[in-house]
């Protein structure tokens, strides 16, 4: 199956600490409103999902600068299928500014992340349980696909 989505999970370098870039979808989308995720959507006839996750970041965060430097495990969307290839990239940028679809950014210093732990909780999903990684970081909740890639991410990184 091609994929149909991808991300970029962005890495920048503030004063002090390295960090993830994460989106908050604003609340009036139709998709996933309020949701924290990383920027990223559909791939467009003939796209590369990297080209993809590039475009992506620069509509939703004026990204304009981005070095490749991973791709993680593909990821598929339980509600709506769409199979999502997570580019890891450090991003080259002083500032960020989002478009109308994204309410605010999260920034997750990279300490933060691997000193914690996901939580696992099961939800009915179309009369099935499903497990998904829940992360709690006080000010905002990570869970369902971008959960999964945090998993990844953090099992990545750490080894290397």
């Amino acid at each position: 199956m091609p994929f149909s989505s991808a991300v970029l999970v962005g890495i920048w370098k503030t004063r002090s600490v390295r960090v993830l870039v994460l989106t908050q979808r604003n609340r009036r989308l139709r998709e996933h409103p309020g949701e924290i995720s990383f920027s990223g959507g559909k791939c467009l006839p003939g796209e590369n999902p990297v080209a993809t996750a590039l475009r992506e970041a620069r509509e939703e965060m004026g990204v304009e600068q981005a070095q490749l430097l991973s791709l993680l495990p593909p990821e598929q969307t339980v509600n709506s299928g769409h199979l999502i290839l997570p580019v890891v990239a450090r991003l080259h940028q002083a500032s960020f500014r989002c478009n109308a679809e994204v309410e605010r950014l999260h920034f997750l210093p990279l300490p933060l992340l691997f000193r914690s732990r996901e939580k696992w909780e099961t939800f009915l999903f179309r009369e099935k349980p499903i497990r998904v990684p829940v992360w709690d970081f006080k000010a905002f909740v990570v869970w369902g696909a971008t959960g999964r890639m945090l998993v990844h991410f953090q099992k990545l990184f750490r080894q290397g």
